[in-house]
């Protein structure tokens, strides 16, 4: 399959005129046409009382738990960095051994 010469295809784009499409490709959209029913409506929190009352409990520590994520890559990180070399120590010809 031969490639196409520069300029080749113009003579494919002029050779019939351009028309805009006979009508619109999609209809536009109405009320009627929508089959499922609008969201309901945000509804706000309730706002948290200022002070705390005698029954209530203490308010929960808020922690994200980033601190045992940032741990947990840390250590995966350790591990892999001496998994690689002990790996290139052992692909390094070093006469650790006599035979």
């Amino acid at each position: 399959m031969a490639p196409v010469p520069p300029a080749g295809l113009v003579s494919l784009i002029t050779a019939t005129p351009m028309l805009p499409p006979a009508e619109a490709p999609h209809p536009v959209l109405t009320d009627d046409n929508v089959s499922k029913p609008p969201l309901p409506p945000v509804s706000t929190r309730p706002q948290a009382p200022s002070s705390p009352s005698a029954s209530s409990p203490p308010p929960a520590n808020s922690k994200n738990g980033q601190t045992r994520v940032a741990a947990q890559l840390l250590l995966s990180s350790a591990v892999s960095f001496l998994a690689t070399l002990l790996l290139l120590w052992e692909l390094v010809d070093f006469p650790h051994s006599v035979y």
